[in-house]
């Protein structure tokens, strides 16, 4: 039997009215029309500008009701809206690497989002207050790093309506014609023979947008903020192609349905994947797909995604990344994102 069916808006109806004559409340209504309906249709407050609402089918609730389940707990189908994100999340990024010291990074991460067309999702990325190992990075060559990439910032990002990375905006404008003009300033700073070599190679690099752009989406920061939200609803296993390292070649995963929890504070989504393709040790060190290799390691990745209950606010987001070979732990990367 269908769970949802179309409610025709009459004179008079608001989401108060339609919600109690079906026996649930103007929350779980509004909530359950926006996991089925298309972006445009979204409702908020009021029922301005619809004429028609989805609605569980009465017997789904009966049943719900019944055996004690909440209408609130139906899976959510996560698209992009205009209060998806927070504007500042504290970001704490974990590395390590067998036989190495962990690395710990702290920054911060400043999302604007627009939407100036109903399919168009742009966020403005921004990152600063970067410390590693709790210091601020006093080095020169990290000053240089740091510097270099704040002059392109902020990023203008195209997303998909699930949250998917599709590309940087107007790269030219936005990316090598920023950094041309900053490239004066960062030279009289930075005057060494290598401080030199570094920018020039930037430039160099910066005029490359696959390149740049696959940098960006490789690494766990990217696909775990602009995570495929859509999936989240799944109930069945699905495979998707995933960049294990920042800088590597994707490789096959597949990804366990996800886990649901409604509470008072979050709605909570936990998924798990395991890479479908073994990797060889030459291979993760180098980034790179090279050929007669001995592939030995595997690699597993857990997401957690904290939204909040009435605007779907991203109020946290985790991501980590186990390599292992037989059970032996190789390398680790792990990010937790704060609002």
């Amino acid at each position: 039997m269908p769970q949802r069916s179309i409610y025709t808006i009459k004179k008079g109806d608001s989401l108060e009215t339609i919600a109690k004559s079906i026996g649930i409340s103007k929350e779980e209504l509004k909530r359950f029309h926006n996991t089925y309906c298309s972006l445009e249709n979204l409702i908020g407050q009021n029922l301005s500008n619809h004429t028609q609402v989805i609605i569980p089918n009465l017997e789904y609730i009966k049943n719900a009701v019944d055996s004690r389940k909440e209408i609130s707990k139906i899976p959510i189908g996560i698209r992009l809206h205009k209060d998806f994100f927070a504007t500042t999340y504290q970001v704490k990024e974990k590395i390590w690497k067998k036989d190495q010291p962990e690395i710990s990074l702290d920054y911060q991460i400043n999302l604007d989002y627009t939407s100036p067309q109903p399919k168009e999702h742009i966020v403005h990325f921004k990152k600063s207050n970067i410390k590693k190992n709790r210091r601020p990075c006093n080095d020169k060559i990290s000053n240089l790093s740091i510097q270099t990439f704040e002059s392109l910032l902020p990023l203008p990002i195209l997303l998909e309506s699930t949250g998917n990375f599709i590309e940087i905006m107007d790269y030219q404008l936005n990316v090598i014609d920023k950094f041309k003009a900053k490239r004066k300033d960062l030279a009289e700073v930075f005057t060494g023979p290598i401080e030199k070599f570094y920018l020039a190679k930037m430039e160099e690099n910066l005029r490359n947008q696959t390149f740049v752009e696959h940098q960006l989406k490789s690494s766990l920061l990217f696909q775990t903020l602009f995570f495929n939200f859509g999936k989240l609803k799944s109930t069945n296993t699905w495979q998707s192609l995933f960049y294990a390292k920042q800088g590597m070649f994707d490789i096959p995963f597949e990804f366990q349905p996800s886990t649901f929890k409604d509470e008072n504070n979050f709605i909570t989504y936990t998924l798990t994947a395991k890479s479908l393709e073994k990797i060889s040790e030459r291979e993760l060190a180098k980034k790179k797909k090279l050929e007669s290799e001995f592939a030995s390691i595997s690699a597993h990745l857990n997401f957690q995604f904290k939204f909040q209950p009435k605007t779907l606010k991203l109020l946290f987001a985790e991501g980590k990344i186990n390599f292992y070979n037989q059970n032996s732990n190789i390398e680790k990367q792990h990010i937790t994102f704060t609002a």
